[in-house]
């Protein structure tokens, strides 16, 4: 068990040493390594991000946060979806403010992104000093999965800068427990768990750090009540949406399949884009973790990592095995930077110079290696990496290859929002109303069914059943326009 008083004053004593390297000469070249971190990191983010167009759950972000749209409809349609709101809010603010455009919307997640190196050499400095920092901000900056998540119309960008913020404040406020302290711990949590369930995990990894710090003097009253009042102001944010994660926890039939014996080396490999490079960050981190376990003035960042990978990774491991697969592979980038950091870690503590710039070259050559060698990690339903889609070729090839027919879709509302966003005059129906429409045709009647990643294709058995047969096809990648006819009555 840990010696609370002694932790308490370790926390106060790298605080103190903190504030004197702020005034110290050498801010100015520190500052400048990190603006240098933030201008490489928003360039390998921005890099090829037209490259592709969106596929399914972006076009699905792009058209829920359609600023038409009200602010109840964003709301209440991304809970319908399962994920919590605020992503999709931010996004519709943002659209509202900027333009609604194609890839507008990414270039909100590569902000979240730059975001993240500063924030990540932050925590990295108020752990293990600003050299460690600098480290941790030059490994974020190149990751190869942050930056892949950094180029996506979707909520990781956020979640992972969430989380880590989340860590900053958190121990800001457990070294000076002042009211301001506790409001800003209030806001980021309240943002971190509206943005996506896997928010919760770090909360509570938060809490088994709060009580490992403090000890019994986490129960004296003071801290009671400021605790107490952070958790109802969290509860408050989640209130209008507490049916909707309800019923998500109670949903059964999720697509997501249990994880096996090699998802957690499968996922550490694709976190960095090639094995070659995870082994060289795993020989880094064995290096930082048996410099922690020697030192007792560090143990506090062994239970520091422990909760945080232990926590967000074990507990929907084990509710995956027993009670509902949700772990995927996408979701655990809550755990990337605390990984990075002891990586950080380990790689700072080559005090020779060649040795420590030698190994930091190999490590960004192999991090850039997926990103310009074009020899990367594609997707699979295993890893669920972003896939290259065609939704937008066969969005524009409508116009021309289903001329006076109607348009259906198993995903009406991505399809439609596309699109919106595209300009194109296009009305795509749901599948319930092409039901309907083949019900009432008093004769026989053509359409078509726009298919992409992700959505289900009819078969003979359905097609059968509601009386159509099929045409002809036009496929163009992942996506397709399938032409139907009803049958004669």
């Amino acid at each position: 068990m840990l010696d609370r008083a002694g932790t308490i004053v370790t926390w106060t004593r790298t605080w103190r040493t903190i504030m004197i390297m702020k005034a110290t000469p050498q801010s100015g070249p520190m500052y400048l390594s990190l603006a240098g971190a933030m201008i490489v990191g928003c360039y390998l983010r921005l890099h090829n991000i037209d490259t592709h167009g969106l596929w399914l759950d972006e076009a699905f972000s792009v058209a829920v946060s359609d600023p038409d749209n009200s602010f109840k409809r964003v709301y209440e349609r991304t809970l319908l979806d399962v994920h919590p709101p605020l992503y999709q809010a931010l996004l519709w603010l943002f659209y509202k403010a900027f333009g609604y455009a194609e890839i507008s919307g990414r270039y909100l997640s590569v902000f979240f992104g730059v975001l993240l190196i500063p924030s990540v050499f932050y925590l990295g400095w108020k752990f293990f000093g600003r050299r460690t920092g600098l480290i941790c901000a030059w490994l974020v900056a190149v990751n190869f999965y942050l930056i892949t998540y950094s180029q996506e119309t979707r909520s990781y960008a956020l979640l992972v800068l969430l989380v880590v913020l989340s860590f900053l404040v958190f121990l800001t406020l457990v070294h000076n427990p002042t009211a301001l302290n506790a409001v800003l711990y209030a806001v980021v949590t309240a943002m971190l768990v509206n943005t996506h369930y896997f928010g919760f995990f770090p909360v509570l990894a938060q809490i088994g750090l709060f009580y490992l710090i403090y000890g019994r003097k986490a129960f004296r009253m003071r801290m009671i009540l400021m605790f107490l009042a952070v958790g109802l102001f969290v509860f408050l944010s989640l209130l209008p949406s507490i049916g909707y994660i309800v019923a998500n926890i109670e949903r059964s039939g999720f697509w997501v399949p249990a994880p096996d014996d090699n998802f957690f080396t499968e996922l550490f490999a694709l976190y960095f884009g090639n094995k070659t490079l995870a082994m060289m960050v795993a020989i880094l981190m064995m290096f930082g973790l048996l410099d922690i376990l020697k030192g007792s003035e560090r143990k506090e960042f062994l239970w520091f990592f422990i909760l945080w990978i232990g926590v967000c990774a074990m507990v929907p491991y084990m509710r995956s095995f027993y009670i509902q697969p949700v772990l995927t592979m996408r979701n655990l980038i809550v755990l990337l930077p605390a990984l990075l950091m002891l990586a950080g870690y380990g790689l700072g503590l080559l005090r020779d110079q060649v040795l420590f710039y030698s190994v930091m070259i190999v490590v960004f050559c192999f991090s850039l290696t997926p990103l310009y060698a074009g020899v990367k990690p594609v997707y699979t339903f295993r890893n669920q990496l972003p896939p290259v889609s065609q939704m937008r070729d066969v969005i524009q090839l409508i116009a021309g290859e289903c001329a006076d027919r109607a348009v259906y879709s198993f995903a009406h509302l991505e399809a439609q929002g596309y699109a919106k966003v595209l300009g194109l005059e296009l009305k795509v129906k749901s599948v319930s109303d092409m039901e309907k429409d083949i019900e009432s045709a008093a004769q026989p009647m053509e359409f078509c069914i726009l298919g992409t990643h992700g959505t289900w294709i009819p078969d003979a058995e359905y097609r059968k059943e509601h009386g159509y047969h099929f045409v002809d096809e036009r496929a163009v990648g992942d996506s397709s326009i399938v032409r139907y006819q009803t049958d004669i009555r």
